[in-house]
């Protein structure tokens, strides 16, 4: 069955491909991090890749291969000074999509972080345009000129381990484990599993 993919689903598992020093990742790594089999839904992984490169949280490397860009949609990265600049330049009765094609942010980004700063006080409803809800800056947020951070969601700390996991099973059951770089693939997957909770053992 098909399934969609966010970029808040898509993000824990890039940055865990790229810890532990590694700069860059491929599409096809990715898609093997997700066991994924559905073609529809290996294009839909590639759409989201292209679509995080033009918001530059993603540098292409070359053809299929990225690195991640820390900056752009962490705490201190200019993906919301971006969405905060639109928002105190816009005149009141501004949507979610006005925001989002001025800052170049995705739809979805722009929601979630307009929503976060109406719960603080910094934007308020007015009224709507058409279906959807307009809102306008508070005197809040024409009081805070640098930009606001919501804090940062809490991330699933076995997320490496279970997509070393996950790899090392479709190996295990797909592909032949006495290819060299199957049975090296698999032993990378392992030690990474081993090297998660010997951390455990430590502390």
């Amino acid at each position: 069955m098909s399934v969609s993919f966010t970029m808040e689903e898509l993000r824990p598992v890039i940055q865990g491909l790229t810890r532990g020093g590694k700069k860059s990742f491929t599409a096809g790594l990715l898609i093997e991090a997700l066991c994924l089999e559905d073609e529809q839904d290996k294009a839909k992984v590639r759409r989201r890749l292209e679509d995080m490169k033009e918001r530059r949280e993603l540098i292409r490397v070359e053809r299929g291969t990225y690195t991640w860009n820390p900056h752009a949609a962490t705490r201190g990265g200019e993906l919301y000074e971006r969405i905060w600049r639109a928002i105190r330049a816009k005149k009141p009765g501004w949507t979610f999509r006005d925001v989002s094609q001025v800052s170049r942010a995705s739809y979805t980004h722009v929601a979630k972080y307009v929503r976060w700063l109406e719960a603080e006080g910094y934007v308020a409803r007015h009224g709507k345009s058409g279906k959807s809800y307009a809102y306008r800056a508070t005197q809040k947020a024409r009081d805070q000129r640098k930009t606001p951070f919501p804090p940062k969601p809490i991330t699933d700390p076995f997320a490496q381990v279970r997509n070393a996991a996950c790899r090392m099973v479709r190996a295990l059951m797909e592909r032949d484990p006495y290819q060299p770089n199957v049975r090296q693939r698999i032993i990378e997957d392992c030690r990474t599993v081993l090297a998660r909770f010997n951390e455990e053992e430590e502390a």
